[in-house]
């Protein structure tokens, strides 16, 4: 990102905050320290290196608590509301095409559902009618996950701590220092031993009538999850909206996609995957 760019954001990324109540000078702090440190380096990754600072510094994993313009009230840590807030909340990840919008009485599946934001925002879109089966295998993002849930009434958002893959049982989760960022496929220092199920086999345990958008943010994974979802795909044409890594083609995601019968377009870092037959 160009130092333009960088101011450009700075003036988006403040009013975004200044839309979110709850400690917003906690929160606006973070977004000071974050560009002020981003602007000092000069080379290499500036984002990254900067979000490793502020992890260093001990900003990032300090927790607030929100209230967004959609009235949910949710727990976090400071660097999931300085990004990943933003980007589903007022950027609209996963949420930029036509039809990828969730709609009351609609079925949606969240693979990588962290502590919620996407799962909690499509189930008030849902509503009670509808059901949000969310995904999370890190034991403390999905407690989170729960308490953001209990918070906001929302029974019909199910949460499930398991991973999704294209074979059930068990497998390692990498962990790393961002929550956002625990992977099965990248590998870190650390890693916690999480249960697997796959989606064909999760639609069956939810004995689930329909499903209209599967969202997927894993951190890699995308060909897996994709494996163990054939049946699902095949009986319902969901939407797919999933975050587009590079290691996505190398795995072969445009070619499962095709052979299931989708077309696939991308807007930045997510890939809208639709069906050309229901």
């Amino acid at each position: 990102m160009a130092l333009s760019d960088a101011f450009g954001n700075i003036g988006r990324t403040v009013r975004f905050q200044a839309s979110v109540r709850g400690h917003l000078g906690r929160r606006l702090a973070y977004v000071a320290l974050y560009y002020a440190i981003f602007i000092v380096f000069r080379t290499g990754d500036r984002y990254l290196r900067a979000l490793v600072w502020l992890k260093r510094l001990g900003f990032s994993d300090l927790r607030v608590d929100v209230v967004t313009p959609e009235g949910l009230a949710l727990a976090m840590d400071l660097h999931t509301a300085f990004d990943p807030l933003a980007a589903v909340l007022g950027e609209r990840d996963y949420r930029l095409r036509p039809g990828f919008e969730p709609q009351p009485g609609q079925c949606v599946l969240d693979a990588g559902a962290n502590i919620g934001v996407y799962a909690t925002f499509a189930a008030r879109r849902v509503g009670p009618e509808g059901t949000v089966a969310a995904f999370e295998p890190h034991p403390g993002n999905c407690s989170v996950l729960r308490e953001n849930a209990a918070r906001n009434g929302l029974a019909w958002l199910k949460v499930f701590e398991a991973a999704l893959d294209e074979k059930p049982g068990e497998a390692e989760l990498f962990v790393h220092e961002r929550a956002i960022n625990h992977s099965l496929v990248r590998r870190t220092g650390r890693s916690v031993r999480v249960r697997v199920t796959t989606i064909d086999a999760a639609v069956a345990e939810l004995a689930l009538k329909r499903l209209d958008i599967l969202k997927i943010d894993t951190e890699g994974n995308v060909a897996g999850i994709l494996r163990g979802a054939r049946e699902t795909l095949k009986r319902f044409r969901p939407r797919i909206a999933f975050e587009y890594e590079d290691c996505d083609s190398a795995q072969g995601v445009e070619g499962l996609l095709a052979e299931a019968g989708y077309s696939l377009t991308r807007s930045g870092a997510i890939g809208y995957a639709e069906p050309l037959t229901k």
